[in-house]
């Protein structure tokens, strides 16, 4: 059991990300609520090795601290963005909707400089792709 920062220690566990979008994410234009909705429902997808995951609001508010209403608000906005993909089918009487990350990064709705997006990756040389924010 985790009782404070102590116990926290690199001991390879992993949420399956890939640097480069957490990078992307770092420099997205996401309000904090929207930030802490998506990542909750990274934890409970890639997190667990899973695409999708069925969660509630009410699930999403006790593990963010948001408002109900802030949720809808935030998880609305993320799908909006194309960030998130929901389906609009509801499982259980508490309504959850089954979420997935979009990791086309490509089809996210950024700010476009110039006609251009806001965020690409590219190739460093090494085979490593690379994150980059434009700033033109």
């Amino acid at each position: 059991m985790i009782t404070g920062g102590k116990d926290i220690q690199p001991d390879g566990s992993k949420t399956g990300i890939h640097y480069a979008i957490l990078e992307l994410l770092a420099a997205a234009d996401l309000t904090g609520g929207e930030f802490r909705c998506l990542l909750f429902i990274l934890r409970k997808t890639y997190g667990w090795q899973k695409k999708s995951d069925a969660l509630s609001y009410g699930q999403i508010a006790t593990a963010t601290g948001l408002s109900r209403r802030g949720v809808i608000n935030s998880i609305q906005s993320l799908i909006a963005k194309r960030l998130l993909i929901a389906s609009d089918a509801t499982i259980g009487r508490n309504g959850s909707r089954v979420y997935s990350f979009n990791k086309y990064f490509e089809q996210w709705c950024p700010t476009v400089v110039n006609g251009e997006p806001q965020f690409t990756i590219s190739s460093n040389g090494n085979g490593e792709p690379e994150c980059t924010h434009n700033t033109k």
